[in-house]
């Protein structure tokens, strides 16, 4: 499976840009790509749901989670919170 990272500038931290990285499928619900840059990087999506989707970042002492949720378009709801 490939996807592309792709990330904006960020002041002097990070220069941004794109690149296609190669992945896999592990169990049922998430897809893990290693990224090979100055430090190696992991990234994990899992399926928790229909259209929600965590996302997880690990790249040395960094840590970063996100929380994805496809809406259709005009969908009135609020987001949905998790604990």
């Amino acid at each position: 499976m490939s996807a592309v990272y792709s990330v904006a500038p960020y002041n002097s931290y990070a220069k941004g840009g794109w690149q296609r990285v190669l992945g896999r499928v592990e169990g049922r619900d998430r897809v893990v790509f290693r990224m090979e840059w100055e430090q190696e990087t992991k990234m994990t999506l899992r399926l928790v749901k229909a259209n929600i989707a965590l996302a997880e970042l690990e790249s040395g002492a960094h840590y970063l989670k996100a929380h994805l949720e496809r809406r259709g378009q005009g969908d009135p709801s609020p987001p949905l919170s998790l604990p």
